[in-house]
């Protein structure tokens, strides 16, 4: 890894596969990530959301790098960190120059404290069992540069009843296990200490940039950009 990467770093406690760092991870037996839609129309409504330019970037939840892609057009350095090994693999075929991968599986992020410009959390948090969803949050804020930018999106509660309605006309996802809406994400960021700076809800953002009433309850996805709240 870069010594620019490692310097941020909060400990050494990794080895090195395939030029991933890693602390901790899942390597799948079954081959889960082969059936991932490379690409989503909502990974296009995501540079909208921020600057132009980041000099240190963290993806928390990165996947097979469906986001990692654009990020790292805007970012100086992007550091992809996901639990999963499988992912990452498939992350790295993208051959994105910029991009460092890390595994770790554990709720707490292995970086030191003020470390990254922005940090992208992009339809994770519903996967975080919820007695882990506050601490996972106040992770990313720890390591986020306190004139830093998070921005964080979810599939919210109204996706998962779509799913299991059949909508989406594929099997509900076993691994959305807090399905919450946007509404209360949203008060979970503002009290945990984040200004929300910018909001939007799909998939009535493709259609108008105004906020509808409950329009933050009946969306199937929340986004919010975020700051440090002073002397939060």
């Amino acid at each position: 890894m870069e010594s620019k990467v490692t310097e941020l770093l909060s400990n050494n406690n990794y080895t090195i596969k395939d030029d991933i760092a890693v602390f901790s991870c899942f390597e799948e037996d079954n081959d889960y990530w082969n059936n991932e839609n490379y690409h989503l129309d909502t990974e296009n409504y995501l540079l909208e959301f921020l600057d132009d330019s980041y000099d240190m970037a963290l993806e928390v939840g990165a996947g097979i790098g469906r986001c990692t892609e654009p990020l790292s057009t805007i970012s100086n350095h992007l550091i992809a960190l996901e639990p999963s090994l499988k992912a990452l693999e498939y992350s790295q075929k993208r051959d994105l120059k910029n991009v460092s991968y890390v595994a770790n599986s554990s709720f707490e992020l292995p970086f030191k404290n003020d470390s990254f410009d922005l940090i992208a959390n992009i339809t994770v948090i519903e996967h975080i069992p919820k007695q882990f969803c506050e601490k996972f949050i106040l992770e990313m804020k720890r390591v986020l540069k306190s004139d830093g930018t998070f921005i964080i999106r979810n599939d919210a509660w109204f996706y998962g009843k779509l799913e299991h309605w059949g909508y989406f006309d594929k099997e509900p996802d076993v691994t959305h296990i807090n399905m919450i809406t946007p509404r209360k994400l949203k008060n979970i960021l503002e009290k945990l200490g984040f200004e929300v700076i910018h909001e939007a809800y799909f998939p009535f953002y493709r259609k108008t940039k105004i906020k509808l009433p409950l329009m933050d309850i009946f969306s199937t996805k929340g986004n919010f950009v975020c700051r440090k709240k002073v002397n939060a």
